[in-house]
């Protein structure tokens, strides 16, 4: 590793000797003399426009730390939350007989999964997570209880790091299962989907208020195919809620249709209508962008002009959500496994050899996280002062996740599958990484300043026959344990 060492120098004061007959007479002024405070004027360091061949190369190997992170660090304990348990209604006598039961040619294995079957039909299920979200310095848990098909039976709970209590969010005698959830300006929306058992879906989409827990319908769609009732989309984009339907989405002559939401009444404004497939909407500078799914291999990109309400053509790609610096999003184009990186801020602008990977950016340097020749996961740190590209290679490791969090990142790494994910604190430019977490399961996500870290306890069915696995089959069943938050 590079040792970097700060020089200091001690500057002498030269001092005339005088005798005494010398000295000159020295007396008070009279009344008050103010003297004016000095101050040094603070400057913005200068723009610079850099490329790859501005930068030295410079290997860094990782080193381990003790002691504490540099970095704000709180650690909650959720081992203790539990979320019940409901009996889903797809056990209902008068609809269960809708599942296919499997047969073998092995009595005994047909026996062991018909008794098995039975058992979990007749018995509640204890609600597992399938989903995490963080928002508004909240945590929300998507719970599933039908561990018989997996989608008639769940409900979304809301905890509070400060208050310590999980709450749920809906409460509604009608169980469903969720299709989109969004956020927008501090509050929840998601859409429910309700089997109404005869082969017809309802659709039914709320608003959930974080700061009073407020919950109220905004709209509904009833007697729908399932195809429809699954392409409910919502996009938040410039302080606007806009809802994707999808209509016949499996039939020869798909409709797809984009509508502003009028968040207080429900209200919908029709935008647009088009058979073309619409992979995303995000936020452009006037309105929003809609990327169509690939057609002769090419995407397309559509934007809405909020003060026209008018739709052009456009080829310009909206910024990177994660990528900003001092919150402003950094400019960021190449990146295609072709082009060339380059990044813009507000600092500097550098145009870098890498084609490919995640980009995280401060006032004083950027850091890529992408793999090398050899397929090893590494990460180049362009710093702008020094004028040095610093790669730290992670060996063997695969990165599992990236999060940045105040002067340097998260970085979830694991040796092998079946190896627990290590998650460290590294400071990109000193290559120093400190152990925070490790874990089977974890889920990580920024909400502004603040980093989270959600580690799981599993449950895992490796040790299940053939004839056990029955129902609603998941490879692990997630509990919440630990929850780290990181940053102010």
């Amino acid at each position: 590793m590079k040792e970097y060492i700060a020089l200091f120098a001690a500057a002498a004061m030269l001092c005339g000797l005088c005798s005494c007959e010398d000295k000159p007479d020295v007396s008070e002024p009279d009344g008050d003399v103010t003297i004016a405070a000095v101050t040094e004027a603070e400057t913005e360091p200068p723009y610079v426009e850099l490329t790859e061949a501005d930068f030295t190369p410079v290997k860094v190997a990782y080193s381990d730390a003790a002691g504490d992170a540099p970095v704000s660090l709180k650690t909650l304990d959720l081992s203790g939350i539990g979320f019940g348990t409901e009996m889903s209604p797809c056990k209902a006598p008068e609809v269960r007989g809708r599942r296919r039961t499997p047969e073998y040619y092995d009595e005994e294995m047909q026996r062991k999964y018909e008794e098995a079957l039975q058992k979990l039909i007749d018995s509640p299920c204890e609600g597992f997570c399938e989903g995490v979200y963080f928002h508004a310095g909240k945590v929300f848990f998507k719970v599933n209880y039908d561990d018989l098909c997996g989608q008639h039976y769940m409900e979304l709970f809301c905890y509070d790091p400060e208050s310590e209590k999980c709450e749920k969010v809906l409460n509604t005698e009608r169980t469903g299962r969720f299709n989109d959830v969004t956020f927008l300006d501090g509050d929840l929306y998601f859409a429910m989907v309700y089997d109404n058992f005869n082969d017809t879906y309802d659709t039914a989409v709320y608003r959930y208020k974080i700061a009073s827990g407020e919950c109220s319908e905004l709209f509904t769609r009833e007697g729908l195919a399932r195809g429809d009732a699954d392409s409910f989309r919502f996009f938040a984009a410039g302080g606007e809620l806009i809802f994707l339907e999808g209509k016949d989405r499996y039939s020869d002559s798909p409709t797809y249709k984009v509508y502003s939401v009028d968040i207080n009444s429900g209200g919908l404004t029709e935008l647009l209508s088009t058979e073309r497939c619409i992979s995303w909407i995000k936020e452009s500078e006037n309105g929003f962008l809609i990327r169509f799914e690939r057609q002769d291999g090419e995407c397309s990109l559509l934007e809405y002009d909020r003060a026209s309400g008018e739709f052009r053509e456009t080829d310009t790609e909206p910024p990177l959500e994660y990528c900003t610096c001092e919150g402003i999003p950094a400019e960021v184009t190449g990146g295609d496994f072709s082009t060339p990186i380059t990044v813009k801020t507000q600092y500097y602008t550098v145009e870098t050899e890498l084609t490919d990977g995640s980009i995280y950016v401060w006032e004083d340097c950027f850091s890529v996280v992408t793999t090398d020749r050899d397929r090893r996961s590494c990460m180049y740190t362009y710093d702008i002062a020094s004028r040095e590209c610093l790669k730290m290679t992670f060996n063997k490791f695969d990165i599992s996740f990236v999060e940045k969090a105040g002067d340097g990142v998260l970085i979830g790494t694991r040796e092998g599958m079946n190896d627990p994910i290590r998650v460290y604190y590294v400071l990109p430019k000193l290559g120093i990484q400190y152990l925070i977490t490790e874990g089977d399961m974890l889920e990580s996500s920024c909400d502004g300043d603040i980093t989270y870290v959600l580690s799981f306890d599993t449950e895992s069915s490796d040790s299940k026959t053939r004839a056990d696995m029955v129902g609603y089959f998941t490879s692990e069943r997630m509990t919440p344990d630990k929850l780290f938050i990181i940053g102010k």
